[in-house]
């Protein structure tokens, strides 16, 4: 008589033993994605063109104008690593591009240095130009329902921004936040969309990634 209550927690244990092991060996398997993804245009793209360009620009009588893409779309492309059941790493590199109009004003006469003196009244359009920005990002995820076909999750990072534009020259440091994102598909393959703020994209993130 005392042995089968014994005997049913054991069997019990054995099972969720089980269970969890089977649950470490399906991650292990696939604990490596990666990802393309595509999102409105981040906020500092909202620096471009710089301070330092348009004075450069102004120097031949020329004015960055209208803004021919302000909502984007940035691109990235991302390997994730699955360390935990509830724990994702994710590096991302990251890249967007500001497209605006120049104008150009009329030159009338020269200064006493012999610069060319430009007429402010008097201007046309000269063409549209691009500026890109990359970016590098390391993210980490905590997963709140691993395993089900709709998994969502939650993180932060941190990321560098650097581009052909002073003062971007140089990698400037910019923080990461994913308060929800909901990834699809428990296969091989799987789409996810997030909401993010930070070096990558503004509000909206997603795309398609595969596991390895």
């Amino acid at each position: 008589m005392i042995r089968k209550p014994f005997l049913l927690l054991a069997i019990l244990l054995g099972t969720g033993l089980f269970v969890r092991a089977q649950e470490r060996a399906d991650y292990s398997r696939r604990n490596w994605s990666l990802e393309m993804g595509v999102g409105i245009i981040p906020y500092h793209m909202a620096m471009i063109p710089t301070r330092a360009i348009k004075e450069e620009l102004a120097q031949y009588g020329q004015q960055p104008g209208k803004i021919i893409n302000p909502y984007g779309p940035a691109f990235s492309i991302s390997g994730a690593y699955r360390l935990r059941r509830w724990t994702e790493f994710r590096f991302s590199v990251g890249a967007s591009w500001r497209f605006y109009e120049l104008t150009q004003y009329s030159v009338f006469g020269t200064d006493p240095d012999g610069k060319p003196r430009y007429d402010l009244s008097d201007s046309h359009y000269l063409k549209t130009t691009n500026a890109s920005v990359f970016s590098f990002t390391l993210q980490c995820f905590h997963i709140w329902n691993p395993g089900r076909t709709a998994e969502l999750y939650s993180g932060g990072g941190l990321g560098f921004i650097a581009g052909k534009e002073n003062p971007l020259t140089a990698p400037i440091p910019l923080p990461e936040l994913t308060p929800i994102g909901v990834r699809l598909g428990r296969g091989l393959f799987y789409g996810f969309m997030e909401l993010t703020i930070g070096p990558i994209a503004s509000l909206v993130h997603g795309g398609l990634g595969c596991r390895f």
